[in-house]
């Protein structure tokens, strides 16, 4: 058992590394950059299930099924837009 242990440490040891990129920006500048939030709503998605939704969070109403598929819809096209490969929700 302790042979496969060191043979896995040879291996790590022998990958070159990732090399890290970082920006300039501040972390408060980024944070929440890559957050679905009303704004992205807004810039994604028609104004009917915008408004629908909206009374539905400022009511602690359901959200109608229409209006989930519409938010799942516009996040995957903004998620999509901003590179992502894999999408979940």
């Amino acid at each position: 058992m302790s042979i496969l242990r060191f043979k896995a440490l040879e291996l790590v040891d022998r990958r070159e590394p990732v090399p890290v990129v970082t920006t300039n920006e501040s972390r408060s500048a980024t944070f929440g950059k890559n957050v679905f939030n009303l704004e992205a709503m807004r810039a994604t998605m028609s104004g009917s299930y915008l408004k629908k939704l909206e009374a539905s969070i400022k009511e602690g109403a359901p959200v109608e099924r229409s209006v989930a598929d519409a938010v799942a819809s516009a996040m995957k096209t903004w998620a999509m837009a901003k590179g992502a490969t894999h999408y979940t929700h």
